[in-house]
């Protein structure tokens, strides 16, 4: 227990919302996952959020995209390990929040799209930056569709 427990203290910022459900569920259903074939999912990649900007990122991606198979990753630690977490097979499309060495918006080799936007953090409670935050993030649709 106390290897579990000391496991999820090392990547728990890679999880500021909590494991994802889906994470959950692939886990405790996987053969019928690799019968169907694995949802696709959108990595999220910036640096700090605040309160305020984990609310409005979490809105977006659950209340706003209606989307729940999505994982944020703190990129604090190392964007050696975001570069590598792209390049996973379960990752569908990417968003960044935030400039990361060696990560620039578009094509990645794999096919995978990069989609640049605001910080969470910079939107706030402006309205104008709401509406072009929203605005970028949709165009993510297509992609886990």
């Amino acid at each position: 227990m106390e290897e579990l427990t000391a496991f999820l203290n090392s990547i728990r910022r890679q999880y500021p919302f909590g494991i994802p459900r889906s994470l959950i569920e692939s886990v405790s259903t996987e053969s019928s996952l690799t019968a169907k074939g694995a949802a696709k999912k959108l990595l999220l990649i910036g640096d700090d959020l605040s309160p305020n900007g984990r609310e409005l990122l979490k809105a977006a991606m659950e209340k706003g995209l209606k989307i729940n198979n999505y994982e944020i990753l703190l990129t604090s630690q190392s964007a050696d390990g975001a570069l590598a977490r792209i390049k996973e097979g379960d990752i569908s499309a990417v968003i960044i929040f935030s400039d990361i060495p060696g990560i620039e918006a578009g094509r990645e080799s794999s096919g995978k799209l990069i989609f640049r936007t605001l910080h969470p953090n910079e939107v706030g409670s402006n309205q104008q930056l709401k509406k072009e935050f929203w605005t970028q993030i949709q165009k993510v649709i297509p992609e886990i569709v």
